[in-house]
């Protein structure tokens, strides 16, 4: 009998498991529901609150041009001479008064004053000008309306940053390794220049004299004429160096680069690697903070 009793409560013991397991899986499968919503609902939220803040500034964007007496502006980088770089301006109002004024100023710091373009009207509707700046430096745009004696200032969000925009026109790759074999030290790779043109006046800008070189100790080693492989879209230039040996010495300090011209009379410059030469005769990489960048002069 009591072998009987024991059997029943071990039953029983086995359903209150059973029963125990399936609470606790139902438990965290509705804990795991849970959250899922609560994501669903944060990511909800979340997007929400991103096409609020997109159309928030959509209207504010709108109500600027409305309340403002610019109805288009834009500008273009036209011929370059001697670090200089033309800049084109067209500007059209929001309706036509006469006797109105229309001029570009441009801040740089640290320059206590701007430099002031007087915009001329050159059809019924278009206002232009342009003004020669350096390369170099960046400027913030003010556009200045003079109407019987009030003056009103619109302020452009886009900034003249003649070089960063340029940069992005030229650079560089090399596919390729460097080996050393009985104490020698030879590349192996091809060295490739990539320029995307641009336009100016209308025509597009192209380059010319696109030169590898290997400087060493600051003093050019050798030289070679890159030759276009590009399409009719961008221009790339190439240079294949095979098992080419270098005549170098411990201490030796080398800079593999290109350099090139383009149509606006710009010079560019991209250097592939910098590294020297130590006591065993080894490469150990210099630290360049222009290696890898475009350089415009």
């Amino acid at each position: 009998m009591a072998e009987k009793n024991n059997k029943v409560l071990i039953g029983i013991l086995v359903i209150m498991l059973i029963l125990s397991l399936y609470q606790t899986s139902k438990i965290t499968s509705l804990n795991d529901e849970i959250k899922s919503l609560n994501s669903n609902i944060s990511n909800n939220m979340a997007d929400q609150d991103q096409k609020y803040q997109i159309l928030r500034a959509e209207i504010i964007e709108e109500l600027k041009k409305t309340t403002s007496f610019v109805s288009d502006f834009s500008f273009e980088y036209g011929k370059a001479s001697d670090g200089n770089i033309v800049v084109n301006f067209h500007l059209i109002p929001n309706e036509l008064r006469d006797g109105e004024l229309f001029r570009v100023e441009l801040w740089s710091e640290p320059d206590p004053y701007p430099i002031v373009v007087i915009l001329e009207n050159t059809s019924d509707i278009r206002y232009t000008g342009s003004i020669s700046i350096p390369i170099n430096k960046e400027y913030k745009i003010n556009i200045v309306s003079s109407y019987k004696e009030t003056l009103n200032v619109h302020k452009v969000n886009d900034s003249i940053n003649p070089a960063n925009a340029l940069r992005h026109s030229f650079y560089g790759s090399f596919d390729g390794s460097t080996s050393w074999r009985l104490g020698n030290i030879s590349k192996d790779g091809q060295y490739i220049i990539y320029y995307t043109p641009d336009k100016m006046d209308g025509d597009k800008t192209s380059i010319t004299d696109v030169v590898l070189y290997i400087e060493v100790n600051n003093k050019i080693l050798e030289s070679f004429q890159m030759k276009r492989i590009g399409s009719n879209i961008d221009d790339t230039y190439s240079h294949i160096l095979e098992e080419h040996p270098l005549d170098l010495n411990p201490e030796d300090e080398v800079n593999i680069y290109a350099t090139a011209k383009d149509s606006r009379g710009f010079n560019y410059k991209w250097i592939f690697e910098s590294f020297m030469i130590n006591s065993q005769g080894h490469m150990e990489h210099v630290e360049d903070s222009n290696i890898y960048k475009t350089i415009i002069y």
